[in-house]
């Protein structure tokens, strides 16, 4: 056994996956104030594929799940925008911020 007294986790095979690290996306504090780094809720824009973004989604003025989002963040989103596959975020923002 390593030192530190854990194991090391076993390397994926070709029938296993390593799970993803847990990650918090909406962190910002609710409570805090307002400050000079902090968006206008109505400008805000928001992307997602998993519902561990629907709270940072909710919050943003409009909001866009890729067609290949999780059945809930189709369900809560402003738009549905075409998938990852097909680079769906790249056209929005492309069609939102034109090169001038």
């Amino acid at each position: 056994m390593p030192s530190g007294g854990r194991r090391p986790r076993p390397l994926p095979g070709p029938d296993r996956e390593l799970p993803a690290p847990p990650r918090r996306v909406a962190a910002r504090d609710p409570r805090a104030p307002p400050s000079a780094h902090t968006a206008a809720r109505e400008r805000a824009i928001a992307f997602g594929d998993m519902p561990d973004g629907l709270p940072m989604m909710a919050w943003a003025g409009t909001s866009y799940g890729v067609a290949n989002a999780h059945p809930e963040v189709l369900a809560g989103v402003d738009h549905v925008i075409a998938g990852n596959d097909e680079d769906g975020v790249a056209a929005v923002l492309e069609g939102l911020f034109p090169e001038g």
